[in-house]
């Protein structure tokens, strides 16, 4: 059965900083936005700290009967209105929740689901850095409120006074003198009280930080991750050890004392040397340590990673990605994950961190299946695509706007719409490298003949590839296919 961690306290006490640091640090809470009828304040965003509706979306609720706290504050500005709304996003018996409210919506929801399912995080600061805090806060908004500030900080004295404190069982205050440690505390707390065995995965080991891995690693430490990082050009990487990644000068030393070992690599061959070996991964990090590939490549070889980490007490999975140098850089990015299903789900906040489509595809090596998959789809696409574009150009039509007209219709895919208006543009820039490209489908070229499988769009393609990698252009991104052509 799910729980409610409720966190609250006086305004200007830092609980929505605290609010959003517990989001992205503890992924496996889902979070429950409530909504109000004030007006949003600069920097606000909706959907974010609350949901901002009129009247006639608080009355909708109410004639419903899903209103489960609704609060009134009478400011100089007139009536605001705060509520929470059963509206279908809270799942109890299914999930965890974090939540952000007063101690009178505390009551209520203790009253709507039962005491035991919520679990008060009252946070405190001392009266005169409250104030402080507050009147810095309000000068900085473009029409400060500091009768609506008075009106506030007045009103949480009695609002959370030590005696309605106490009626409603709440004991422990979380003293906000340093924010890191209080949030550590509340964290601890969390896990405790779940009564679950969540590991909190703290220190990345990140190995191979070429285009996307260095966007991935940027993203990682957002998330609040302590990452070192080994490459094999530290020149290339300053920018991100100047930004708080920790350089490691071995595989040996990047995989000693993490939680989390990633890898992200050029090869099948880079894989197996740092893996394997008296200076690689598997020999050098500790018990119990996960340890991901991320690079795209042999089915066979993280299974045989799995194996060995296995043997070692280490917790092995493949999880390739797709998305790109954009999608790694939003942190958007598709992870296809293949291992034991207890492994995955510890390591999710770490892969949340880092995409948006974050999918368990079974057993060891399943990961790397499903991204064969993946790039033989891209294949026909990248194709298709450039050929559109060659007949656009010899029937006299304007490419760019092609591309636009039918990017939005069945013809449509990712390859359509980035890789293709790259080439238009005459930019080979690498999103994903050709080479790179040409090593994933030989991979899937490879699986798919062992099977006795016949794939003819992907020979083709790969076939065309392998000729401009040939002619110096492996350097190039994928969208380079369309120089076969003579574009």
């Amino acid at each position: 059965m799910g729980k409610i961690f409720y966190l609250m306290g006086k305004s200007s006490s830092g609980k929505d900083t605290i609010f959003k640091e517990l989001k992205k640090r503890m992924t496996f809470l889902h979070t429950v936005t409530i909504y109000t009828t004030r007006p949003m304040r600069e920097q606000e965003r909706d959907g974010e700290e609350y949901f901002f509706v009129g009247e006639e979306t608080l009355e909708n609720f109410q004639r419903a009967g899903r209103v489960i706290e609704l609060r009134e504050y009478d400011t100089v500005h007139g009536i605001w209105k705060y509520f929470t709304a059963d509206d279908g996003r809270i799942r109890l018996n299914e999930e965890d929740y974090l939540m952000i409210g007063t101690l009178e919506s505390y009551e209520k929801l203790c009253g709507y689901f039962g005491q035991k399912r919520i679990v008060p995080i009252y946070v405190e600061v001392e009266d005169g850095e409250r104030l402080s805090r507050a009147l810095m806060r309000e000068r900085l908004q473009e029409e400060p409120k500091y009768a609506e500030m008075c009106r506030r900080f007045l009103a949480d004295e009695k609002d959370f006074a030590k005696e309605r404190l106490d009626q409603c069982g709440i004991r422990k205050q979380y003293e906000n003198t340093g924010l890191e440690p209080c949030i550590e505390e509340i964290i601890k707390d969390i896990l405790c009280n779940e009564g679950k065995e969540k590991q909190m995965l703290k220190k990345i080991g990140f190995i191979g930080v070429g285009i996307m891995g260095k966007s991935m690693v940027r993203n990682l430490m957002k998330a609040g991750y302590e990452v070192s990082i080994y490459t094999r050009t530290k020149s290339k990487v300053e920018d991100v050890i100047a930004e708080g990644a920790v350089w490691c000068d071995t595989v040996a030393d990047c995989s000693k004392g993490r939680d989390v070992v990633i890898t992200i690599v050029g090869y099948p061959k880079d894989v197996e040397e740092v893996y394997f070996g008296e200076n690689g991964i598997l020999e050098n990090a500790d018990k119990g340590t996960y340890v991901i590939d991320m690079t795209t490549t042999s089915p066979k070889l993280d299974q045989q990673i799995y194996e060995e980490a296995k043997n070692r007490g280490l917790h092995g999975l493949d999880a390739p990605v797709t998305g790109g140098d954009s999608g790694a850089k939003a942190g958007t990015l598709t992870i296809l994950v293949g291992g034991d299903k207890e492994d995955f789900d510890t390591c999710l906040p770490v892969f949340e961190a880092m995409g948006k489509a974050i999918n368990y595809e079974g057993k060891s090596g399943n990961g790397q299946h499903t991204k064969m998959c993946n790039q033989i789809a891209i294949a026909g696409a990248l194709a298709g695509a450039c050929e559109a574009m060659v007949y656009a150009k010899n029937a006299g039509l304007d490419v760019d706007v092609m591309l636009k007209s039918i990017s939005t219709g069945a013809a449509g895919s990712a390859q359509m719409n980035n890789v293709a208006s790259k080439a238009a543009k005459d930019d080979y820039a690498p999103g994903f490298f050709l080479k790179h490209f040409i090593k994933d489908m030989s991979l899937a070229d490879e699986e798919a003949s062992e099977r006795g499988t016949k794939l003819d769009v992907l020979e083709d393609v790969l076939g065309i590839c392998k000729k401009l990698e040939e002619e110096g252009m492996g350097d190039l991104g994928t969208q380079a296919l369309i120089k076969h052509y003579k574009w």
